[in-house]
């Protein structure tokens, strides 16, 4: 199961930087965009096995905030960030 989990995970990090969640709507604040690209990255490499990662790298991971084109919608990155906790919790 968290096999499982892991891929459909892996699945979003596959993605072209700059398209791996929806932006924050309007000119809206979210998370910069450069920033979380670079942290899926290391979540990239720790699911490939070629990198040790905490999981309170990802849980205490303050982003940096840009509005429009250049932010990411804050709920979606906070959303995918639980799972990816969740799943390194249960493989431990």
């Amino acid at each position: 199961a968290v096999t499982g989990q892991a891929q459909v995970l892996r699945g979003r990090l596959a993605r072209q930087h700059g398209d791996r969640f929806a932006r924050a709507s309007g000119w809206g604040t979210g998370y910069d965009v450069a920033e979380v690209d670079e942290l899926c990255d290391q979540v990239a490499d720790y699911f490939d096995g070629d990198r040790a990662l905490a999981v309170d790298t990802l849980r205490d991971k303050v982003f940096g905030m840009r509005r429009g084109a250049r932010a990411y919608d804050e709920r979606a990155v906070d959303a995918y960030l639980d799972r990816v906790v969740a799943v390194m919790i249960k493989v431990g």
